[in-house]
């Protein structure tokens, strides 16, 4: 089940799943690119660097199956004073997550390909262009 960021302090010192992939500007590399990761909700005050807009943060597991020192915030840079900015993705299962997951990747590659057909039909009917003006 999707859990609502706003729910997050019933889950603290808890273990959830989140994912997040946002690229805004195609152009440029993702804002943020978390893949399905189990971690554990922790209260901000344990945080080593200011957490903005929120109450917890998130710390995922390493491959020991430790927490790991990594720490992950609930909410990415494009926020702006009152504007929180967007939330990752939390899911109370690893197969939602994984699905989720596989959601934004694939609007990722529909969006690239529809890209990549509409550049081709382009250069293709440069080409007929030319081509008509040989003699």
């Amino acid at each position: 089940m999707e859990i609502n960021v706003n729910d997050m302090s019933y889950y603290v010192d808890m273990d959830v799943w989140i994912c997040e992939y946002r690229q805004p500007d195609r152009n440029k590399k993702p804002i943020r690119k978390v893949p399905p990761t189990k971690v554990n909700v922790r209260p901000s005050s344990e945080a080593k660097k200011t957490i903005y807009y929120s109450n917890y943060f998130f710390k995922p597991y390493a491959k020991s199956g430790k927490l790991a020192s990594t720490e992950i915030k609930p909410y990415d840079n494009t926020g702006f004073r009152s504007f929180t900015g967007n939330p990752v993705y939390i899911f109370d299962n690893e197969q939602e997550c994984i699905d989720k997951w596989n959601a934004l990747i694939d609007e990722e590659i529909n969006y690239w390909s529809k890209r990549k057909n509409t550049i081709l039909a382009e250069i293709n009917e440069t080409i007929n262009v030319f081509s008509e003006e040989k003699r």
